[in-house]
């Protein structure tokens, strides 16, 4: 029996801007030969002045997105360009960084756990 395996890891795994990145969620879903990687970047801080928040879209200031995995030796790391749909929230967006929820990294997380989640089930029932 094949069996689902989600491995957290510690970098970013997506967005051009990610080492700007104070929030950063990466998690490899593997289902037999199959492997999704799941990217949550937000929290983006700017270089002037320092440590003000930016956007990282049109109005977003947090994001996740759902790639194919490709081995990029010694790791399986996000084909960006082959991003996966899915239908959980994907961004938080604000008019300004002031208007963004006092728990907005919360809400973030819970928004990659939300996208494993359909992700994960996709896989076992075939449909990635």
């Amino acid at each position: 029996m094949r069996k689902l395996k989600l491995t957290e890891r510690g970098w970013p795994g997506h967005y051009i801007l990610c080492e700007r990145c104070v929030f950063h969620r990466n998690t490899l879903i593997e289902f037999g030969a199959k492997r999704v990687v799941v990217s949550t970047v937000g929290n983006l801080r700017k270089i002037d002045p320092p440590h003000a928040i930016d956007t990282i879209g049109c109005g977003r200031y947090y994001e996740t997105k759902a790639f194919p995995a490709r081995w990029d030796a010694p790791y399986w790391e996000a084909a960006t360009s082959g991003q996966l749909d899915f239908k959980s929230p994907w961004s938080i967006c604000a008019e300004n960084p002031e208007d963004l929820p006092d728990d907005a990294d919360t809400r973030a997380d819970r928004m990659h756990e939300r996208v494993v989640a359909e992700i994960s089930r996709r896989l076992k029932r075939g449909k990635v």
